[in-house]
């Protein structure tokens, strides 16, 4: 049954521990260099730009440390590439679990097991109720809010062309502000779901396998900054 696996998912051979990856070889980028080849030095600086507030606990910081070095060596194994995502969701949990000690009030977490250390999903829920975790504390939800209002304003632009009967001309959406409807988007609200359960999956057993992972190790340092922010903007 072995032979039907490849190679690349079996224990490398001494001979070949600093090989990456043949799968990592199969993406590139595209830079102020043209597109070209993903290179170690890239991969390195993806996951190297990602640092802990220095208010996060050390124990915290030193197991999301390990996962950026999962990532870093999944340049040689492609499956780490999941075991970093789900060390971080794992950093995640202890980070809140630390943030947030004993028991939750009633409401979350197991109804009948009240005294159970609370699990990822309650925490979170329990974090965006206290409003610690915030729409506005995400790179994602500036990024979505910046696309509506440029949307909102082309759209704009080009019903007034159409009323006008306005020759076609540019359309500037580059100096845009929000207004209240492009603010109205509600980013936190799947997070106590989405994460958790792809924690979850990990934690049970999947065959869950995507290099994609930057964004989850984003999303957990956003989160632990939100909930241990610095001295100089505690509330």
């Amino acid at each position: 049954m072995n032979n039907d696996i490849s190679n690349a998912d079996l224990l490398k051979k001494l001979e070949t521990i600093n090989v990456p990856d043949e799968r990592c070889s199969v993406y590139s980028r595209h830079d102020e260099l043209g597109t070209r080849n993903d290179t170690l030095e890239d991969h390195h600086a993806d996951i190297a730009r990602f640092l802990l507030s220095p208010d996060v606990p050390k124990d915290v910081v030193i197991q999301y440390e390990t996962a950026k070095n999962i990532y870093l060596y999944a340049w040689y194994v492609y499956r780490f590439y999941s075991v970093a995502e789900h060390q971080a969701l794992a950093c995640l949990e202890m980070g809140l679990r630390k943030r947030f000690p004993g028991a939750l009030p009633p409401g979350y977490g197991n109804k009948n097991k009240p005294n159970v250390r609370p699990t990822l999903a309650p925490l979170m829920r329990y974090a965006i109720d206290q409003g610690l975790i915030r729409n506005e504390g995400f790179s994602r939800w500036h990024q979505l809010v910046r696309q509506r209002t440029r949307n909102r304003l082309m759209y704009e632009q080009i019903e007034d062309m159409t009323m006008t009967n306005s020759m076609v001309r540019e359309i500037n959406v580059d100096d845009v502000v929000a207004n209240a409807q492009d603010l109205d988007c509600d980013f936190v609200s799947a997070l106590d779901e989405i994460l958790p359960g792809i924690r979850n999956s990990y934690a049970h057993g999947s065959t869950r396998l995507t290099s994609q992972v930057l964004g989850t190790f984003e999303l957990v340092n956003e989160i632990l900054a939100q909930v241990y922010p610095s001295d100089s903007v505690k509330t």
